[in-house]
């Protein structure tokens, strides 16, 4: 599938990214905030999907990332080890 697909996986296999069990997702211009999949930044000029979990924390995806996490995160056989499935930080609510 790709590049970032492969990188996705790889971050799911190692629990540095949860598998796809948000509450809510939200799409906008990016922010230039790093991509929670591929690291880079999601600029005003793309699409930015901010997914929520329980608890009010987040992680912010490139459309296309956002995409492929949903994809990896079923295809990932579960580590021998039980994943996180918080995510690395809380980010602030954007104002409309």
């Amino acid at each position: 599938m790709g590049a970032t697909y492969d990188t996705i996986r790889d971050k799911i296999a190692r629990g540095a990214l949860p598998r796809s069990t948000y509450t809510s997702a939200s799409m906008g211009h990016g922010l230039s905030a790093p991509c929670d999949g591929c690291d880079e930044a999601v600029v005003p000029a793309d699409t930015e999907v901010t997914v929520e979990f329980p608890g009010g924390s987040a992680l912010r995806f490139h459309l296309d990332c956002f995409g492929a996490w949903r994809v990896a995160s079923s295809a990932v056989v579960a580590p021998s080890e039980p994943m996180t499935t918080t995510p690395r930080r809380v980010l602030p609510r954007r104002e409309e």
